[in-house]
């Protein structure tokens, strides 16, 4: 995934909270789309990594960790979405 996904993350959160008041689908759908959005944002780290006046082992360590945090938000996100398909019993968002 890159930047260019962004757009459609977006997209994704309009439609997931115009109708998560109505289904609870949606609101799994909700919290998958701003997890990969803050997901993005940790992907991006990297990039602006080399602009920075430190050590090759502090940007090592810098990029090493944000990709990470961007993997295991990626991981729980769609451990969500799966979990909400698994288990949506009801219908109605009470």
């Amino acid at each position: 995934m890159d930047i260019f996904i962004l757009p459609i993350i977006f997209i994704g959160i309009l439609i997931c909270y115009k109708h998560m008041h109505y289904n609870n689908l949606y609101r799994y759908g909700m919290s998958f789309f701003i997890l990969l959005a803050i997901s993005q944002v940790f992907m991006s780290i990297p990039q602006l990594v080399y602009n920075l006046n430190k050590s090759l082992n502090h940007q090592l360590f810098i990029m090493n960790t944000s990709l990470l945090v961007s993997n295991i938000l990626i991981i729980t996100a769609y451990t969500i979405l799966v979990l909400g398909f698994l288990f949506f019993k009801d219908n109605r968002g009470d």
